[in-house]
């Protein structure tokens, strides 16, 4: 009654379950972002047609 009741460690539960994506860079979901933006590409292309 002394020694305080836990459950056995769960072998495995802590392991990847399967493949990943390779980690992205913040660049790259900001590109990813800007593309799908339809204003922002509207207003870079008449922004970069100024200059």
């Amino acid at each position: 009654m002394t020694e305080p009741l836990t459950p056995p460690p769960i072998i495995g539960a802590l392991t990847d379950s399967g493949p990943t994506a390779p980690p992205r860079s913040h660049w790259r979901d900001v590109w990813d972002q800007f593309k799908h933006h339809r204003g922002a590409l509207i207003g870079g292309v008449i922004f970069f047609t100024i200059i």
